[in-house]
């Protein structure tokens, strides 16, 4: 029996225009409002992954549902990237330290949504729950 080395490839995230195509795919058997952009979503989801699209695609689709809705709009779009960026409400937070690095991080998506080229659509840094 011979054994091969195993290769590992890293992939980086998507760019912008990845972005846009992969939304695209997981936009086609979804229904969404006029003021829905994937090109806005896109430019908004700088980091995350093919499967983090797919996953805010879907939750949005989940939370219309819930809120009889019959399209995706904007404001299940913002609450998706809320839900995938920030967690669940609810999640408890026990270790000091662990909350001082998710401000700090979080003070940084704001400092970064100050670049002109950067058009930041909220910036707020709240506890989800009792701390």
């Amino acid at each position: 029996m011979i054994l091969t080395p195993q290769t590992e490839v890293t992939v980086d995230v998507p760019d912008i225009r990845g972005r846009t195509e992969i939304l695209k795919v997981h936009a086609s058997n979804k229904k969404f409002d006029s003021d829905v952009s994937l090109e806005v979503i896109a430019m908004r989801t700088a980091g995350f992954s093919g499967a983090d699209l797919a996953n805010l695609l879907n939750e949005a689709a989940i939370l219309a549902g819930r809120r009889g809705k019959a399209a995706i709009s904007s404001k299940e779009i913002n609450d998706s990237i809320d839900r995938i960026v920030a967690g669940m409400e609810g999640t408890i937070m026990t270790d000091g330290k662990s909350k001082s690095l998710v401000a700090y991080h979080e003070v940084g998506h704001a400092v970064c949504g100050i670049l002109p080229e950067v058009p930041i659509a909220a910036s707020a840094l709240l506890g989800r729950s009792t701390c």
